[in-house]
């Protein structure tokens, strides 16, 4: 509205640039203060103290700040809410704290009620919409549902906005975000690549806001298919689709909660005769009314396909899918462009099913055309690679040379000593030293560039030594040293040695959330005194880790995170205190037990300029102990009186006593084997459990196939545990004898520990065990089939 906008903005464009390749000084300006997400009346007043004068992020703000009060005294606050909706955009991009997004989130609301009067107040709706939008993001089905229901907000945000002000900017913006989140979308259609020939088989359909799906089964062979999938309009796509044959039709009822999630749901699928198939999920009838749909392909087939490789030929065998028997005088045609040469070929499989590929070179995606009397099917991008093996009988010898150095870094003019030893073997094995042979060692520089050669034989046991000088104006960067048979690299830096070092003290004092965490190191130097008045600077991040038996989460799921950082200094005795807040991560459940991992950096710089580093780690939880429980995951029943151990530590490794119940269950196993699902279970089924397992009887209606989700049956034993230390057991753990086995029945159990920590919190573990018997004619737990040894190692 005014040329100072016009030229404030002009400025922000080059300030709002990231500042990723800029060197930063030690005093670098971070937006590291909560206050600057606030309101605009409290961020118009608030004092930006730094050093950094040079920093872009400071002069953003500072921008942002004169604009905003140049804005304050308008009339009307269109342009002051555009303007602090970008100032807020900008801080929680940027922002070093944790909890931007509710604190953004609060800020919108605050600045909604105060310009609820103004019709431009509806851009703050849609801000809020579109950040209850990005929190529904974080919604996982049975895993993370605490923003399940967020888009809901989101529509009841738009629909006020729009009702107050309908012919805003805001609320225009509001019904675009409103349709976004009400369209009705089929995402995608799985389905199993192989399917037997009249058998009942199912999908898995990706879909929001849907009640019904209409499914057509069309024709296709495979050129058709690949002419398909080369497509990329959607009028061509539909108007091929429509060209293909209807095989099958049908209509199937979607679940629809109103969360406007999207979710996942098997539909089965009719049974087809042998062929290829392409499966269409569609909002309407008609395709080209409503190009709304996904598609699946699928074959057809009693045949299947097994490779065995071996280093001289690939041995393919045809069964049949159903029940396994080989298929004899099966065709197997074999296709290639891509390899040495073309690939034509054609096999016929023997009595056993069997025929075997030998022929020399590589062909990558291979087409393996299979054929049975009228069934006939097509498996893809098989990989086929032979040579020849070497049958000459005068074998080569090979020479290798392991070469060490007494450093991995040097200065120039240092000494570089070094020793090789030098071996034979005679196509790669047998491996033995080579004794008076002769050899070389040439000293080359960061080019390349031969600076040094030294003459060698070696000794009776195989080995040379000897030493190198670097030129002391020489070039520093990865050096090497060259051997006739072998080569090591190593660094020639300008370097200081160190003066000092700096370490953390053992974290020995028990944390709980939210508590202040008070650490404290110390600055030393190698001559014995202490570092005194030196710059520390410190950051905290925080990582979360979940206990085993909460199997369900990835290892690794979540990513490190900075919470706090600042400076201090050593006092006269070199120590220095790091003190934060241990927050935890909201969106973890506290069912879970999870465990926080705070990471801590402190970066120490003396008087004279030079920083030594350390790092510390402190985890705390919602619990402060953690028991564990070790035992062999398989059991036979012939061992005598099998035991387990329990430990007891606190969150740092530390040794705490602990007592405690354990118990151990038979895990009631399902009725028929089942195989293991193609797919994750789904969020819901368009089947009931019986009428799922009359078509299905072998598959699982949810997670039946994973013992973990089986239900606890007989309890076949209830102990009390205590662990303490004693001269015998140093390390404080019980070991638990589990008594005469003998009766148990064969299969899963599942041992389940349970105490509290000293804060009355509880605490558990959880392992499984599978019991066996080599003398059992039964297959325990309904498995296909099981395999075990009667001995570890043989000979």
């Amino acid at each position: 509205p005014s040329l100072f906008d016009f030229l404030s903005h002009n400025a922000l464009t080059f300030y709002k640039t990231t500042e990723t390749n800029i060197t930063k000084p030690a005093y670098a300006f971070e937006i590291d203060s909560t206050e600057y997400l606030g309101d605009h009346q409290s961020f118009s007043v608030l004092e930006f103290d730094t050093k950094d004068s040079l920093s872009l992020q400071y002069h953003a703000l500072k921008t942002y700040q004169n604009l905003v009060n140049f804005h304050k005294r308008d009339k009307k606050p269109d342009a002051l809410i555009e303007v602090n909706i970008e100032r807020l955009h900008f801080i929680h991009q940027h922002a070093v704290f944790s909890d931007k997004q509710e604190l953004l989130l609060a800020a919108l609301l605050s600045e909604k009620e105060t310009h609820k009067n103004s019709p431009s107040s509806t851009l703050y709706d849609y801000e809020i919409a579109s950040l209850y939008q990005t929190q529904a993001t974080t919604y996982i089905p049975k895993e993370n549902e605490i923003h399940r229901w967020a888009l809901q907000k989101a529509i009841e945000v738009c629909d006020k906005a729009i009702a107050t002000y309908p012919e805003s900017r805001g609320a225009k913006n509001c019904a675009y975000l409103k349709e976004q989140i009400l369209s009705g979308l089929v995402n995608t259609i799985t389905t199993e690549n192989y399917i037997s020939i009249g058998k009942p088989s199912k999908l898995l359909v990706n879909y929001k806001n849907l009640e019904t799906l209409y499914f057509k089964v069309l024709k296709i062979n495979r050129d058709q298919l690949k002419s398909f999938e080369k497509l990329f309009d959607d009028t061509d796509k539909i108007a091929f689709l429509n060209k293909l044959s209807v095989v099958q039709s049908w209509e199937s009822k979607l679940i629809d909660e109103k969360d406007y999630q999207s979710h996942t749901i098997e539909i089965p699928v009719p049974t087809l005769e042998q062929g290829s198939y392409i499966i269409i999920g569609s909002k309407s009838k008609d395709l080209s009314n409503d190009h709304t749909y996904a598609h699946g392909s699928l074959h057809v087939t009693n045949i299947a396909l097994i490779e065995n490789k071996t280093a001289s030929a690939t041995k393919f065998q045809v069964i049949d899918r159903n029940n396994g028997a080989p298929i004899v005088n099966a065709s197997i045609h074999l296709f290639s462009t891509n390899g040495q040469k073309t690939l034509n070929k054609t096999l016929t499989t023997n009595q056993n099913g069997e025929a075997s590929f030998s022929q020399q070179g590589y062909y990558y995606n291979t087409l393996a055309t299979i054929s049975k009397g009228t069934d006939t099917v097509y498996f893809e991008n098989l990989y086929l690679n032979h040579y020849a093996n070497n049958t000459n009988p005068n074998k080569s010898t090979n020479y290798s040379s392991f070469i060490f150095t007494d450093r991995s870094i040097y200065r120039p003019g240092q000494t570089v000593y070094f020793k090789g030893i030098m071996m034979t073997s005679v196509e790669n094995e047998d491996h033995k030293v080579a004794p008076n042979s002769s050899t070389f060692a040439k000293l080359l520089d960061v080019n390349g560039q031969e600076i040094k050669l030294l003459n060698f034989t070696t000794n009776a046991y195989g080995s040379f030594a000897g030493e190198f000088i670097l030129p002391s104006g020489g070039l520093t960067g990865i050096h090497a040293i060259q051997t006739k048979y072998g080569h090591i690299s190593f660094s020639v830096e300008e370097y200081k040695r160190p003066k000092f070092e700096t370490t953390f003290n053992p974290v020995t004092q028990t944390y709980k959330i939210n508590d202040n965490i008070k650490l404290t190191g110390t600055a030393t130097a190698y001559a014995g005194s202490t570092i005194t008045d030196a710059k520390v600077v410190y950051r905290v991040y925080r990582q979360v880790q979940y206990p085993r038996w909460c199997y369900w989460y990835p290892r690794n799921r979540s990513e490190e995170q900075e919470i706090t950082h600042g400076e201090t200094t050593t006092n006269d005795k070199g120590e220095y205190t790091i003190t934060f807040a241990a927050l935890p991560d909201k969106s973890v459940s506290k069912d879970n037990q999870p465990t926080f991992t705070y990471k801590v950096t402190a970066d120490v710089t003396d008087i004279n300029g030079e920083t030594r580093s350390a790092t510390t780690y402190v985890n705390i939880g919602y619990h402060a102990l953690i028991a564990s429980i070790a035992i062999d995951s398989e059991i036979d029943k012939a061992k005598k009186e099998p035991s387990l151990s329990i430990s007891t530590q606190n969150l740092n490794n530390e040794f705490v006593e602990n007592s405690g119940s354990l118990k151990i269950y038979k895990l009631q196993a399902p009725e028929h084997p089942l195989r293991i699902r193609p797919w994750k279970a789904p969020d819901y089924s368009s089947l009931t459990k019986s009428e799922f397992k009359k078509l299905f009887p072998n598959e699982a209606y949810q997670n039946e196939d994973d013992y973990r989700t089986w239900t606890k049956g007989t309890i076949v034993l209830d102990r009390t545990y205590n662990t303490k230390k004693t001269d015998a057991n140093a390390k404080g753990t019980q070991q638990l004898s589990l008594g005469n086995i003998k009766k148990w029945k064969t299969g899963q159990y599942v041992i389940e520990l349970h105490t509290k920590d000293k804060f009355g919190q509880e605490v558990k573990d959880i392992a499984y065990i599978n019991v066996f018997d080599q003398s059992e004619k039964i297959v325990s737990d309904s498995k296909l089939f099981e395999i075990t040894t009667n001995k570890n190692t043989y000979k």
